[in-house]
């Protein structure tokens, strides 16, 4: 397993990567397209599992250590428990 590093938070690079499956299932590509998307797609899964959200689209209190909120660290053990036992 390779491990990226890069200063964007998991919401901003989440946002950049619906950008790019967007484009690119709206243009006819070259023939690797379908790999291409399932690529972005996997990145986009682990975007959702550093900042997970809810049914409604929102962050909310789904806390982890890697979601990038500004948050104490009690609040974020609160949030991760939660998330566990849910």
């Amino acid at each position: 397993m390779a491990t990226y590093e890069t200063p964007d938070n998991p919401k901003a690079l989440r946002e950049t990567l619906l950008v790019a499956v967007h484009t690119m299932q709206n243009f006819s590509m070259a023939n690797r397209k379908g790999e291409h998307i399932d690529r972005l797609r996997r990145l986009i899964a682990e975007c959702d599992r550093k900042r997970p959200l809810g049914p409604d689209g929102r962050h909310g209190n789904r806390h982890t250590n890697e979601c990038g909120c500004d948050v104490s660290e009690s609040d974020r053990a609160v949030s991760i428990l939660r998330t566990k036992l849910s």
